[in-house]
């Protein structure tokens, strides 16, 4: 009997230190900016940002882009007239299990992460707290998907390097960006790295340099989430790579960032839970 008490005690502290791991408990913020930073305010959910703006004592402000169709709907052209989203096709297949994120790669064709398997917020949580490598990444041709990765947990952000077929998947399980090549096809992704980020990654940003911007956000509840916004250099055979943290924040200026652009020495970081945040980039050295 003690010998099974031990093996259920020493199984529940490995499921409580994995549980406390994966929200990021006890780490310690050091607030900091990459210069000048305002809060943007803009009356809806769907923003058109406009990076004209200059940095002042008024608030920034974006216009809300009107959406013509059911907000269930996947696919939207551009109407700069409006300016609004109208909606084109609706995108339906068994294969969108849990879609996370997507990636444009073509006029009609995407890759896009399913994050687990799961239908539930209990199925979910079980699935992270177990590790248990359910998610998956597809290429949509337009038509139909087709399977690129599986055996993976937690597939969250992804984006695309057009110029050198790279794409780069994060899984917040492991906190660590992959980075795989993609055939011209669509078809096949091959591993090249992992990128260990000792942080919960969100959504990703490639900039023109090739450089990769990640959102870092940890739990979320009522009260306020940390955010931190990293910049990561890779070397030219995407194997090894320099990581800068622009930004960081505690949470009060803002919560639970999720995504962040840059644009002309200008970031801008968005939040899962409330709030837009546009910064100007004093010296790029912080890059």
């Amino acid at each position: 009997m003690s010998k099974w008490l031990s093996v259920i005690v020493v199984a529940f502290c490995a499921l409580a230190w994995r549980i406390r791991d994966s929200i990021d408990v006890g780490r310690t913020i050091y607030n900091h900016r990459p210069g000048i930073c305002r809060q943007v305010h803009g009356p809806g959910k769907l923003f058109l940002y406009d990076f004209n703006q200059k940095l002042g004592k008024d608030q920034l402000n974006a216009l809300d882009l009107h959406i013509k169709g059911e907000l269930f709907d996947q696919v939207f052209d551009y109407d700069p007239s409006g300016p609004a989203l109208n909606h084109k096709i609706s995108i339906k297949h068994r294969r969108f299990v849990r879609p996370n994120d997507l990636v444009a790669v073509g006029p009609d064709q995407f890759i896009y992460t399913n994050d687990g398997i799961a239908q539930s917020e209990s199925g979910n949580f079980l699935e992270m707290i177990t590790g248990y490598n359910g998610a998956s990444v597809y290429y949509w041709d337009g038509k139909e998907p087709h399977r690129l990765l599986t055996g993976i947990i937690t597939a969250n952000g992804i984006a695309f390097d057009a110029k050198h077929d790279k794409l780069f998947v994060v899984e917040t399980y492991h906190k660590r960006l992959n980075v795989y090549n993609l055939n011209k096809e669509r078809r096949n992704a091959t591993l090249i790295s992992h990128v260990d980020l000792k942080s919960s990654c969100d959504n990703l940003f490639i900039d023109q340099d090739g450089s990769v911007m990640r959102a870092m956000r940890d739990c979320e509840g009522p009260t306020t989430s940390p955010s931190q916004i990293l910049h990561v250099k890779f070397d030219e055979d995407y194997r090894k790579a320099v990581i800068s943290e622009p930004y960081a924040n505690d949470g009060k200026e803002l919560s639970g960032s999720s995504v962040a652009t840059i644009y002309n020495n200008q970031m801008l970081i968005g939040s899962v839970c409330k709030g837009l945040l546009h910064c100007e980039i004093a010296d790029h050295s912080v890059l």
